[in-house]
């Protein structure tokens, strides 16, 4: 397999995700069905927190290697996001990182630097074993 990466601006609307999940899906071309999906799901969630809670401008950045994905998502606002422990089961939101944790072999939240925003990241591998469900 090709490495491959791409780096896009999305833009700061709702709309986002979708252009962020058929980014995901495209650079995932030639890797198995269940990580492309984990990959696209994942990314759907960390871009709608910037959309939700972050700033403008949203940058995805996707690299594909040797059978790991990872996507990157920055945006314009310092809020570092966090965890939450647990989410009422009737809330409409809350669970996105929650999700990332469970299923990315590797992810974290990096603070730019001057202040100017933040990114959060996730690696996949066709090695690491998703059990979330």
């Amino acid at each position: 397999m090709n490495s491959r990466s791409v780096r896009v601006v999305l833009p700061f609307h709702p709309e986002a995700v979708r252009e962020a999940r058929s980014i995901v899906r495209r650079c995932g071309d030639g890797l198995t069905a269940d990580l492309v999906d984990d990959a696209e799901l994942l990314a759907s969630e960390v871009v709608t927190n910037a959309v939700r809670h972050g700033g403008p401008v949203i940058e995805l950045a996707v690299a594909v290697d040797a059978g790991s994905f990872t996507v990157r998502v920055s945006d314009g606002s310092i809020r570092l996001p966090a965890v939450r422990d647990h989410s009422a089961l009737d809330e409409p939101s809350g669970r996105g990182l929650r999700m990332v944790e469970q299923v990315a072999a590797e992810w974290g939240v990096e603070s730019e630097s001057g202040d100017v925003g933040k990114t959060v990241w996730f690696r996949l591998s066709q090695h690491h074993a998703t059990d979330w469900a």
